[in-house]
């Protein structure tokens, strides 16, 4: 992976959302919370000022959540496409499928689905729908 999106990608693993948004939001609106985990903050009975910083914090960083969704699902992608033709092109072929390869298929099933729960089916279907049951929605 080169250029732009190895750029992309290491910027969001050392920078990872989650640690700055429990960063920033403790000292925004007092409560260490990933400011994109509304039910999170709704536990928390925020006024309707806290309610309203909270949604400009959202806005300010939807870009950054946004890239930071596509980079780990894109870089899940490439990682189990490697592992898994590691696997299928092994010469005798193992008789049942390394945890090196179900782990990587279920980092980017993870991934995946954060990704289609996120910016990918906001407009299109409710939230909650799984990545599985959304590829059927559109097949």
């Amino acid at each position: 992976m080169e250029g732009h999106f190895s750029a992309a990608l290491t910027l969001t693993e050392q920078l990872q959302f989650e640690q700055l948004s429990l960063s920033k939001s403790k000292s925004i609106i007092g409560h260490s919370v990933n400011i994109m985990d509304n039910a999170h903050i709704s536990s928390l009975n925020p006024s309707e000022a806290t309610i309203l910083k909270v949604r400009i914090m959202q806005k300010q960083s939807q870009a950054y959540f946004d890239m930071s969704l596509l980079t780990r699902a894109v870089s899940s992608l490439f990682t189990w496409r490697h592992v898994e033709h590691e696997y299928a092109t092994k010469v005798p072929r193992p008789s049942s499928t390394p945890i090196k390869v179900k782990k990587a298929l279920e980092e980017l099933t993870i991934n995946v689905e954060a990704l289609f729960n996120g910016i990918l089916t906001e407009d299109i279907v409710n939230n909650g729908m799984s990545f599985f049951s959304l590829r059927h929605y559109f097949l």
